[in-house]
């Protein structure tokens, strides 16, 4: 592990909620939400809306802000048993990044393209049933700072 990476995933787990000894706005302010039709709950922003698309065997759930703002990050899961991770092109820079969903260790691709940075991870559900049995959490934004918010949101992640 290159010594940036190693850092800053130092720095990451101290910042996690439950782990961490200083107060983080931003984390304090997060609010605990049911996803509606799963057995899971994430923290949100109070400031950001879930809204739910639903295919013939997957769940795509959206987490925007309540007002338009294109500066903001956005993230998403999707639930199904055919998750793809977003292709990166050439061009981009790509690092992994350390982090946690549903309470495990993960590894995040990250990439890094005219300004716009993707974030994604694909693991196993856990609950063994029905059609959503592997999730696919991904985020958008611009720059590092809503990058560290995006993995503090989904070290949220939890199953009912």
């Amino acid at each position: 592990m290159k010594l940036p990476t190693l850092f800053f995933a130092l720095l990451f787990f101290s910042c996690q909620p439950g782990t961490r000894t200083s107060d983080d706005p931003f984390v304090k302010a997060l609010t605990k939400r049911k996803l509606e039709n799963s057995d899971f709950f994430i923290s949100l922003p109070p400031d950001y809306a879930v809204s739910e698309k639903r295919g013939p065997d997957f769940s795509v759930y959206y987490f925007e802000p309540n007002k338009k703002d294109p500066k903001a990050f956005i993230a998403g899961l999707y639930f199904g048993n055919h998750p793809s991770e977003f292709a990166a092109t050439d061009s981009c820079k790509t690092e992994v990044l350390a982090g946690k969903i549903l309470g495990d260790a993960t590894d995040w691709s990250v990439s890094e393209c005219d300004g716009k940075i993707t974030i994604q991870t694909i693991v196993e559900n856990g609950l063994e049933k029905g059609w959503n049995r592997q999730i696919h959490a991904f985020g958008n934004t611009t720059n590092r700072e809503d990058l560290q918010k995006i993995l503090a949101i989904y070290s949220t992640l939890e199953e009912e």
